[in-house]
């Protein structure tokens, strides 16, 4: 997969197998008890949620992907 990206003339990053907000923070962030079913109700709690945790190299990163 890395040579197919790099071909493509995109830079490949690794990150370690971890999602970028844990779901029990999530759940206890955004005082819930049951998952959410639509995903913009989703989004609005956890972008707050990643700009409070995630390490800021990684969310300068990420806000370029999300956009």
């Amino acid at each position: 997969m890395q040579q197919v990206v790099r071909a493509a003339g995109r830079r490949w990053m690794t990150l370690d197998d971890a999602p970028l907000a844990d779901l029990e923070e999530l759940h206890t962030f955004s005082r819930r008890s049951e998952p959410y079913k639509v995903f913009t109700p989703f989004y609005r709690i956890w972008h707050p949620l990643c700009r409070a945790t995630i390490p800021l190299r990684a969310r300068q990163h990420c806000s370029s992907l999300i956009r």
